[in-house]
């Protein structure tokens, strides 16, 4: 006994290969020649245009690297209802080359079928990138060979500090107006943790890297174990002094680079900050050594 169902398939099926073809013949039906054979077909670049009221009069066309930043939503249902075709030339065969007026609105996709769908029946669902509300920033370029079409391009780094830094890309946009202190002390305090916890597994990783570059005194501390033949066990507990003191240099050792490392960053981060943070505890130095 054999049983077929139809259904929506992103793909032709050939009847012959069934194994009871008869009574369940698909017929001559066929992708449109005008399609991709893999069931999908993308827009074209610099299709997305971010505008107001719903049209594209006036406003700014998206490459693909800004679009992937909007939401992907189903635009079926938006689209506008049509009449059926007038003749029999605008409808779908089955097989050829599809054109608009072969399609309608029907349940948020766009399909061939009026009513009940047949087999060779078409149903295109239409997907996109949209926003009811999105902000862009970014410099306003003419596309080229484009008359009154505009798109977005990243500011160029400018230079700034006293050591000829850049700007680098934009990281962060918040919906609230706040002054330049307050969002610099919000972004840290939100990057305080994280910053906390690299550091703490930073300074245990180099702890067991000191361990492991110390490991042959390790090694060699185990030969203390020999004075246990001649002792009341004299040479385990030299054996474990020694390996504590060990132990207590790789982690300093892992402390001071640390530290070190956390003072280059911190340096490099606030450069005029840390020159006067240097020059106040010189200053205190050099006035504790007159008073002495």
């Amino acid at each position: 006994t054999y049983s077929y169902d139809t259904e929506w398939t992103t793909s032709p099926v050939n009847s012959n290969d069934f194994r009871h073809p008869w009574g369940h013949d698909n017929g001559n039906t066929d992708f449109p020649h005008n399609l991709e054979s893999s069931g999908s077909v993308d827009a074209p670049p610099l299709s997305v245009v971010m505008s107001q009221h719903g049209t594209p009069d006036g406003g700014f066309v998206l490459d693909s690297n800004l679009v992937s930043y909007l939401p992907t939503v189903d635009l079926g249902y938006d689209l506008k209802s049509s009449a059926p075709p007038s003749n029999s030339s605008d409808e779908w065969q089955g097989a050829g080359s599809l054109t608009p007026q072969m399609l309608h609105k029907y349940q948020g996709y766009l399909q061939t079928a009026y009513g009940s769908p047949q087999i060779g029946d078409l149903r295109i669902q239409i997907t996109g990138q949209m926003s009811d509300e999105a902000t862009a920033c970014g410099v306003q370029q003419r596309i080229r060979g484009a008359s009154s079409d505009y798109t977005f391009v990243p500011l160029p780094p400018k230079k700034f500090g006293w050591f000829g830094k850049k700007t680098k890309p934009l990281e962060r946009l918040q919906a609230e107006k706040v002054t330049q202190d307050e969002f610099i002390d919000q972004y840290h305090a939100e990057n305080q943790g994280l910053a906390w916890v690299i550091r703490i597994v930073s300074l245990i990783l180099m702890t067991v890297a000191f361990n492991m570059v110390l490991s042959p005194l390790s090694v060699a501390a185990d030969g203390l174990m020999v004075l246990n033949y001649c002792t009341c066990g004299l040479g385990s507990v030299l054996d474990g002094a020694a390996q504590c003191i060990i132990g207590t240099a790789a982690f300093l050792l892992a402390l001071v680079l640390t530290t070190i490392t956390i003072a280059v960053a911190w340096f490099t981060a606030r450069p005029a900050a840390s020159l006067l943070s240097v020059a106040v505890v010189l200053g205190v130095y050099v006035v504790f050594v007159k008073t002495q």
